[in-house]
């Protein structure tokens, strides 16, 4: 990459127009943000989860709020360790809940057996065990499209996010 220098009025020039370009993406995405949350809602089976207090339904999870985040950590059956990136994730996240947690209720569910998921979760600093919850006794993970059977992922039928070919290893983020 070569480095082109250029005037103040030059680089004012450039750079508006670039603000021009900027602005416009950002009211596209806008746009798409609307769209999305005017999709049509669907039903879903209350899971049910293991969580600290034993079986916890997916409905009791939104507590008294009307929204609720659910993080899905790539770990699964039989683990002992979590996915190094959705720990790197829920490392920044985990900083932000106090001004999340007023407006909505924030999970973490994983496949992982739950003696496993929240040994894990208390390794780490500053993590809350306590907003962890184990789905190995439920279809919810399979369900949601995150988590194959190996006989998906060799059949070539995994599918991720809709539409997307999975095709690395049986947890998806």
């Amino acid at each position: 990459m070569s480095i082109n220098v250029v005037s103040d009025e030059e680089w004012v020039a450039a750079r508006l127009a670039l603000l021009t370009e900027e602005k416009a993406l950002s009211k596209a995405t806008a746009i798409v943000a609307q769209k999305r949350a005017q999709l049509p809602w669907r039903l879903i089976n209350d899971y049910k989860l293991i969580g600290e207090t034993g079986e916890t339904s997916l409905s009791q999870l939104f507590g008294d709020q009307d929204q609720l985040i659910v993080y899905h950590m790539m770990m699964g059956k039989g683990a002992t360790q979590g996915c190094s990136l959705c720990s790197f994730f829920l490392d920044q996240f985990m900083g932000g809940l106090p001004h999340l947690l007023p407006k909505t209720n924030f999970v973490v569910v994983a496949k992982a057996e739950y003696p496993n998921l929240v040994k894990f979760a208390a390794s780490k600093s500053n993590w809350d065990s306590s907003l962890f919850f184990s789905a190995n006794a439920c279809s919810f993970n399979e369900d949601f499209q995150v988590t194959f059977t190996a006989e998906q992922i060799e059949n070539n039928v995994s599918t991720y996010n809709y539409n997307r070919l999975w095709k690395f290893g049986t947890e998806a983020v």
